[in-house]
């Protein structure tokens, strides 16, 4: 079977852009097969079809397989892991387009994407301070956090965007 790759990179509250993304993918005859390192889409030939790609914040747990069954019972097909996002595809003339039909459901998984968001910020900070007090390199702690931060603060903002954006819908 034919396949592509892509290398495209999505940061945690784009997540419906990587949604729209593989469904256009889809559209031209290229389904989702595997994403690996969260930058590598890996595509195979197919018919081109009208496919809603839904992504699920959920990091790995014991009850994966009755989480997995769950959906498949609503007809959604599970694509695969990639950061903690679970994928899943269904065809557009199934139905039900969403993974949750309900607001506070959508309320809890953008909650878990902040709380992980700001786990890794901690992180980083706990980092560079590390870096700064223990290491003699106070250049390279600046540059990596001049870095870190507008990527983290862009993060940031664009969560809350949506939290308010299902606030508005809901």
């Amino acid at each position: 079977m034919e396949t592509k790759k892509e290398i495209c990179f999505f940061f945690l509250p784009d997540f419906e852009k990587e949604e729209r993304y593989l469904a256009e993918q889809h559209l031209q005859g290229w389904k989702l097969i595997q994403n690996k390192f969260g930058l590598l889409f890996i595509f195979e030939k197919c018919q081109p079809e009208h496919v809603v790609y839904r992504l699920d914040f959920k990091p790995k747990t014991q009850d994966n397989l009755e989480y997995l069954q769950l959906f498949k019972d609503y007809g959604w097909e599970y694509v695969g892991r990639c950061n903690h996002f679970s994928c899943f595809r269904k065809s557009k003339v199934l139905g039900e387009i969403e993974l949750y039909s309900d607001r506070q459901s959508k309320f809890e998984m953008i909650g878990r994407i902040i709380g992980r968001q700001f786990l890794m910020a901690l992180s980083l900070l706990i980092l560079f301070t590390f870096l700064f007090y223990f290491l003699d390199m106070p250049a390279a702690i600046i540059g990596m956090a001049t870095l870190a931060i507008p990527v983290l603060l862009y993060c940031l903002v664009g969560l809350l965007r949506l939290r308010q954006k299902y606030e508005e819908v809901g």
